[in-house]
């Protein structure tokens, strides 16, 4: 089927019923009658005009219960035709839906909604595309599933993210452009299998479009794809051993932010799966640094410097994710889950009651997107996205025509110069990046390895602007 989308129109109309004719009829009988027992009346005696005005109102009240019940049968037959004229209308939605078209629903009020099939192409990425239009006249009644809206797959959507700019999700109305800030740091709540992982995989993807520095702490292993791809820790050792870099990442960050007047590298975010393990685990251990501790860190006071959060779990209770990180939180994405979780994820009284329930139908991917942009949360769905789509995003980052055409989240945002190597507090330098003996034996050693030089920033959980470093090591130490 050709996939050009095709004006869609309904076609089915109401008989109109002028009841006015109807009236003029009847008085012209009426008259007619009372004309001629009248004039027989005067001919004869005053007793036959009596007996021609109780004919006349006989007459009269017949004509009258006429109309009505005649009026009435119209009504009927009209609500009939309103009736099968609404369902042609469904119908003819239906079938675009199904034909792989999207329409544009216009209401009597003066009010539209877009139903966006996933497989049609977007208005904004291709020329051929034509938004359908079905006039639904008087009757405001909602096409089927038209409370749910629908994304396109990240493949077929990328192309909108850009700088500054991108679909936070999509709304029945089409996308909701935002910026990153407007959207992290933020908190992950639902039921298993209602699709908070594919739509975690949507937002790496375009955060690692934006070239960001991203660490995947994931104790039950949900996101155990990532292994390989951006710097992941699943067993517990591991994310408390990658803690006190991302603090030294952070303290660099604020010198940054203090010496080159509030200027910002490109953003650092830190993905943590099912926050209740992690609690769990800290109130049974008690280590020494603390990943709850460091998300409250970041989400009170590291936004300026463009470090971010995404917390995600079942639920997150009070003594799970303190009343301060929350209300630090820029937004929430609620799939589907009870009141309460949704609650202790910081959703209001009333979103709760009018959209939850609505998700008990919903796809999978489909949230309540709760963003500060907004002025009220909304039903939305997210982007399929697929580990192949960050494997490209990653393989993209890695070739050397594009890996430096890759955005940049922020207008004006660090970029790297020999002395923002150096340790914080040493004042820096000119010359050549100053590095650790232990980061320069690093490596070499991963590189040796086998891992390609053009994906050592990532093996290191570095970004890929740290390449220079890597490559001047392996220069000088003759190191393909």
């Amino acid at each position: 089927m050709n996939n050009e989308n095709r004006i869609v129109e309904s076609t089915h109309t109401t008989p109109a019923v002028d009841h006015r004719v109807i009236t003029v009829f009847v008085l012209f009988g009426l008259s007619v009658v009372c004309f001629l027992l009248v004039a027989l009346s005067a001919l004869t005696s005053p007793h036959v005009a009596f007996i021609a005005l109780f004919v006349i109102l006989g007459i009269a009240g017949a004509s009258w219960y006429g109309k009505q019940a005649h009026l009435h049968a119209l009504h009927h037959v009209d609500r009939r035709h309103q009736h099968k004229d609404v369902e042609h209308r469904r119908d003819t939605v239906t079938l675009a839906l199904s034909q792989g078209c999207s329409v544009q629903v216009k209401y009597a009020d003066g009010s539209e909604m877009n139903l966006i099939h996933p497989t049609a192409a977007l208005a904004a990425n291709a020329s051929n595309t034509t938004i359908k239009e079905l006039n639904y006249g008087q009757q405001q009644l909602a096409a089927p599933g038209a409370q749910y809206p629908i994304a396109p797959p990240f493949a077929s959507m990328k192309s909108l993210i850009r700088p500054g700019s991108f679909p936070l999700g999509y709304l029945t109305a089409g996308p909701a452009m935002g910026d990153i800030s407007d959207l992290l740091s933020m908190a992950f709540v639902g039921k298993p299998g209602t699709g908070k992982s594919t739509a975690l995989l949507y937002y790496l993807a375009a955060l690692l479009m934006m070239d960001a520095r991203v660490f995947t702490l994931d104790p039950q292993g949900s996101l155990s794809d990532l292994s390989g791809l951006i710097p992941y820790y699943g067993e517990f050792s591991e994310i408390y051993g990658v803690l006190p870099e991302i603090h030294q990442e952070i303290a660099e960050r604020e010198d940054l932010y203090r010496r080159k007047n509030k200027q910002v590298r490109n953003p650092l975010l830190l993905l943590v799966d099912e926050v209740p393990a992690i609690a769990r685990y800290e109130e049974r251990m008690k280590p020494s640094v603390s990943v709850l501790d460091l998300a409250e860190k970041i989400t009170t006071e590291n936004r300026k410097h463009n470090c971010f959060c995404i917390l995600t779990g079942t639920s997150l209770p009070a003594n799970i994710l303190p009343t301060l990180t929350r209300d630090n939180l820029s937004s929430r994405i609620v799939f589907n889950s009870s009141d309460m979780h949704a609650r202790m994820a910081g959703l209001d009284a009333d979103s709760r009651k009018l959209l939850l329930p609505l998700l008990r139908k919903a796809s999978p991917g489909t949230a309540i997107l709760d963003v500060s942009r907004r002025p009220q949360p909304d039903i939305a769905a997210l982007p399929f996205t697929t580990i192949d789509d960050l494997r490209m995003i990653v393989d993209a980052g890695s070739d050397d025509e594009e890996s430096s055409s890759i955005p940049v989240a922020f207008p004006g945002a660090w970029e790297a110069s020999p002395e923002d190597f150096t340790d914080v507090g040493s004042g820096g330098g000119g010359g050549a990046p100053a590095i650790s003996s232990e980061e320069r034996e690093r490596i070499i050693d991963l590189r040796q390895s086998g891992i390609p030089r053009r994906k050592l920033p990532l093996a290191m959980g570095k970004g890929n602007r740290y390449y220079d470093v890597v490559k001047e090591v392996l220069d000088e130490e003759g190191i393909e």
